[in-house]
């Protein structure tokens, strides 16, 4: 079971199919690896590990240009994507909805103003796990891979299996135990320093650092925040900003 990686548990090994159910992930055999790159510090230190020979290279990687990704994580990339040691390739896209098709959801989740729920995002899927596979079949005609994920072993929660048969997720990270500070660590050894942390500038998960560095660093990203956070409000009474639906510095930092 998934808690069995938080208690540190060694399991008798199992065979591929039934791992691969678990989400645990087993390469398959004969079948290239593609890394899905997020461009954050899991996995810059996946790429990392792969330079000090310490986990066995993809054949390529590929991270999905949503057209919302914070500016800091391609400063990033373009500082240090000549030093990885395979291809990396940007999937661009046309800017995708912020809303389902009957325009009734709002995709990157949020917080509901009347109970301050938290409500689930759908995002990743329709953004970018999405995206990569229809680029994947149709651009590269691939369509049996196995798919690496630079998630380490302190989230080893959002592990999660192939909707595809032709798929396996694999995640060496978690198998190796590998913590967000080991990643942090190796990215650092190998190309100078720690990555910021990858999301979207709007993303509702965003924490109280994650919005200093929107509003102080990127002015114009956190207007365009707030433009989102009202529509949001009138159409769905939901909010990108916080708990109780309160944008950081009353909605006035650095406007």
């Amino acid at each position: 079971r998934w808690h069995n990686y938080a208690r540190g548990v060694t399991r008798k090994a199992t065979p591929c199919r039934q791992r691969a159910r678990r989400g645990a992930g087993c390469r398959r055999r004969g079948v290239i690896d593609i890394l899905s790159f997020g461009g954050g510090v899991g996995s810059w230190g996946y790429a990392a590990l792969v330079a000090q020979g310490k986990i066995r290279a993809p054949w390529m990687a590929a991270i999905v240009d949503t057209g919302r990704e914070i500016t800091s994580t391609w400063e990033y990339i373009e500082r240090h994507r000549s030093a990885l040691t395979f291809d990396l390739h940007i999937i661009k896209q046309p800017l995708p909805s912020l809303w389902s098709g009957n325009g009734n959801s709002f995709l990157p989740g949020g917080f509901d103003i009347e109970g301050g729920a938290f409500m689930r995002g759908f995002c990743s899927s329709y953004w970018k796990r999405d995206v990569m596979r229809r680029w994947l079949v149709k651009k590269m005609g691939i369509t049996a891979y196995n798919l690496a994920f630079g998630i380490h072993f302190d989230e080893w929660q959002r592990m999660t299996s192939a909707r595809q048969k032709s798929v396996i997720n694999i995640y060496p990270l978690v198998d190796l135990k590998i913590t967000r500070a080991d990643c942090a660590q190796a990215a650092l050894d190998v190309f100078g320093e720690i990555p910021p942390r990858s999301r979207c500038w709007m993303c509702p998960g965003q924490n109280t650092d994650d919005w200093e560095e929107v509003t102080s660093k990127y002015p114009e990203l956190y207007k365009a925040a707030l433009e989102i956070d009202t529509e949001s409000r009138a159409r769905a009474n939901i909010s990108i900003f916080g708990k109780y639906g309160e944008p950081p510095c009353g909605g006035q930092c650095y406007v």
